[in-house]
This record gives structure tokens, sequence and C-alpha cells, in this order.
């Protein structure tokens, strides 16, 4: 855990990134979703089934860039993500095999909740071009702090 108390509103989260392949698309599905649970050929891990729906070529699916974030406030938070930890996430734009990915985030606030301090994030994930793929809220709680607003 890389997380120290006392930190302001406007601290930023150590980011993690990821170089994208279609390989991890490939194999991505069973271990999301389970195997054999999604055809082998889909918008995902197939251009032709891409095509069909309109994209340019493969797609990753959202859980994919969701666990950036994720091993974002692991990193910082250990117990405190994994107890506690809470986010909400929307995909807004596509994820190529060739994109090269960057969680992020800023503290954006401290929340008192009980003996503990809940940490709210704003957070996104971008490109290499640093468009935002991802959007959301990711928050931590921690055992209590005397500077906790």
């Amino acid at each position: 855990m890389i997380f120290q108390r006392g930190v302001d509103v406007g601290w930023e989260l150590p980011p993690v990134s990821r170089q994208m392949s279609l390989r991890q698309f490939e194999e991505r599905h069973p271990l999301l979703y389970g195997e054999g649970t999604w055809p082998h050929k889909n918008i995902h891990s197939d251009a032709e089934a891409a095509k069909a729906e309109g994209l340019t070529e493969p797609v990753g699916s959202a859980p994919t860039f969701f666990a950036l974030v994720t091993r974002a406030m692991m990193t910082c938070f250990g117990a405190g993500w994994i107890v506690g930890g809470k986010t909400s996430l929307k995909m807004i734009k596509s994820v190529y095999a060739r994109n090269f990915v960057t969680a992020k985030g800023v503290l954006r606030e401290k929340q008192r909740e009980g003996d503990a301090v809940r940490y709210v994030f704003d957070v996104w994930v971008e490109n290499e071009a640093r468009e935002k793929v991802v959007v959301g809220t990711a928050s931590a709680l921690v055992p209590s702090e005397v500077d906790a607003q």
C-alpha cells in the first residue's frame, strides 16, 4: 500500500498503464465471464464480427479498462479498497488493440464514515492521445485520521 494519510484534495493516484493487444481481448472473456459463455468470434476478438456491427476493428470490453482503476485503488489502499472500496464507472469511447491506456485519478473529497474516512476520487482511463475512454468515481475507506475534513 503506497497511500499516506494526510493527503489533500487534489492528490493524484499513481497512474496505471497498459498496452492493449488483440490477444488480451481474446483471452479476457473466459476470465471475466467463464469458459464457453462468449462465442469465439465476437466484436472483441474478431475483425469480421466487429465490422459486421459497424466497427472499424475489434474493441476491448469495459471490464478490461475498469480493472486498471481497480489496480490503482488496490495499489494505493490495500484493505481500504478491498473492504470498503466503491466505483461508479462508465465507458465513453472505444479502445482498440493498438491503444496504450492509462488509469488516473484525483482526490475530490474526504468524507467521514463512522470511525473511518472515505477518500473519493474522480477517476478516468485515457488513451495515448489523452482522450478519456472511461470516466467515473472510485473511493476507499481508511481508518479514521485527524486531518479528515
